[in-house]
């Protein structure tokens, strides 16, 4: 079992590194790293990363690598407005924040959007308000 008050610093950051995933090059503190490392250490249902599946491990890696094809590349960095009810909008942000909308419910529903290419958004029970994505002008 790993002793947190008699480990070196270099095994507390090794140790983290190892229970986390990660790749730190220090704590803040001794304290800090020492809580840190015990916490880790107590979290019933951490991952460890030994533990963890490969594809975990590496999704960062993964998503850089899918920016080399070209079609995905394309598609992420399209950047349509929409249009509500006829009037022109830069984005789902934009557009909710200028009719007042609950911001926190923008990022779901933009996804449903630029899936779909409309979508109807409902609030307060009755209003509804009719998104339809816009190609941007270049």
């Amino acid at each position: 079992m790993f002793n947190v008050k008699t480990a070196t610093t270099a095994e507390l950051i090794a140790e983290y590194n190892r229970l986390t995933g990660k790749n730190i090059k220090r704590f803040s503190t001794r304290k800090a790293g020492e809580l840190q490392v015990e916490r880790m250490l107590n979290k019933p249902n951490a991952v460890k990363a030994e533990s963890a599946p490969a594809e975990h491990k590496n999704r960062s890696l993964a998503a850089r690598e899918s920016w080399g094809s070209s079609k995905v590349a394309k598609a992420r960095s399209a950047r349509d407005g929409v249009k509500v009810e006829g009037v022109a909008y830069r984005s789902v942000a934009a557009a909710f924040k200028e009719l007042g909308l609950p911001m926190g419910k923008h990022i779901p529903f933009r996804a449903q959007v630029k899936r779909d290419g409309h979508a109807t958004f409902v609030a307060d029970g009755d209003r509804k308000y009719k998104f339809t994505i816009v190609a941007k002008e270049a």
